[in-house]
Protein backbone atom coordinates (compact mmCIF):
# COMPACT_ATOMS: atom_id res chain seq x y z
CA UNK A 1 0.00 0.00 0.00
CA UNK A 2 1.26 3.46 -0.84
CA UNK A 3 0.25 6.98 0.16
CA UNK A 4 1.77 10.20 -1.15
CA UNK A 5 1.43 13.46 0.72
CA UNK A 6 2.08 16.91 -0.75
CA UNK A 7 3.91 19.36 1.51
CA UNK A 8 4.16 23.09 0.88
CA UNK A 9 7.79 24.19 0.53
CA UNK A 10 7.36 26.54 3.49
CA UNK A 11 6.75 23.52 5.73
CA UNK A 12 9.23 21.11 4.13
CA UNK A 13 12.10 21.68 6.59
CA UNK A 14 9.83 21.00 9.59
CA UNK A 15 8.43 17.85 7.95
CA UNK A 16 11.95 16.66 7.09
CA UNK A 17 13.10 17.21 10.70
CA UNK A 18 10.12 15.30 12.06
CA UNK A 19 10.59 12.38 9.63
CA UNK A 20 14.31 12.15 10.44
CA UNK A 21 13.50 11.84 14.15
CA UNK A 22 10.42 9.63 13.84
CA UNK A 23 11.41 7.30 11.00
CA UNK A 24 15.13 7.59 10.36
CA UNK A 25 14.65 9.38 7.03
CA UNK A 26 17.94 10.60 5.60
CA UNK A 27 18.46 14.35 5.16
CA UNK A 28 17.42 15.64 1.75
CA UNK A 29 20.27 16.41 -0.63
CA UNK A 30 20.32 18.36 -3.86
CA UNK A 31 20.73 16.10 -6.89
CA UNK A 32 20.34 17.18 -10.50
CA UNK A 33 17.14 19.17 -10.52
CA UNK A 34 15.44 18.28 -7.22
CA UNK A 35 15.90 17.71 -3.51
CA UNK A 36 15.51 14.09 -2.40
CA UNK A 37 16.42 11.48 0.16
CA UNK A 38 17.30 7.85 -0.03
CA UNK A 39 14.30 5.82 1.15
CA UNK A 40 14.36 4.80 4.80
CA UNK A 41 12.66 1.78 6.33
CA UNK A 42 11.10 1.62 9.78
CA UNK A 43 8.78 -0.56 11.85
CA UNK A 44 5.83 0.79 13.82
CA UNK A 45 4.78 -0.30 17.32
CA UNK A 46 2.46 -3.00 15.92
CA UNK A 47 5.19 -4.57 13.79
CA UNK A 48 4.16 -2.98 10.48
CA UNK A 49 7.03 -2.39 8.07
CA UNK A 50 7.24 0.84 6.11
CA UNK A 51 9.42 2.61 3.54
CA UNK A 52 9.42 6.41 3.42
CA UNK A 53 10.97 8.95 1.06
CA UNK A 54 10.74 12.68 0.45
CA UNK A 55 11.40 14.54 -2.80
CA UNK A 56 10.81 18.05 -4.11
CA UNK A 57 9.28 18.91 -7.41
CA UNK A 58 11.76 19.80 -10.13
CA UNK A 59 13.45 23.05 -9.09
CA UNK A 60 16.41 25.34 -9.63
CA UNK A 61 16.51 26.15 -5.88
CA UNK A 62 19.95 25.12 -4.66
CA UNK A 63 19.91 26.37 -1.04
CA UNK A 64 17.96 24.76 1.81
CA UNK A 65 17.16 28.23 3.14
CA UNK A 66 15.15 28.87 -0.04
CA UNK A 67 12.89 25.80 0.20
CA UNK A 68 9.89 28.09 0.70
CA UNK A 69 10.32 29.02 -2.99
CA UNK A 70 9.58 25.40 -3.95
CA UNK A 71 5.84 24.90 -4.34
CA UNK A 72 5.62 21.22 -3.40
CA UNK A 73 7.56 18.39 -1.80
CA UNK A 74 6.19 14.85 -1.92
CA UNK A 75 6.38 12.39 0.98
CA UNK A 76 5.73 8.79 -0.02
CA UNK A 77 4.95 6.16 2.61
CA UNK A 78 4.74 2.53 1.58
CA UNK A 79 3.44 -0.16 3.90
CA UNK A 80 4.98 -3.52 3.11
CA UNK A 81 2.29 -6.20 3.12
CA UNK A 82 2.26 -9.95 2.63
CA UNK A 83 1.03 -11.38 -0.64
CA UNK A 84 -2.59 -12.51 -0.38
Amino acid sequence: MRATYDVDGGHAAAVETYLIRATGLHSLKRSCCQWDSAPASFDDDQGGQFMISMVSEETSVSRREAWSEIATFHVTVEMLTEEI
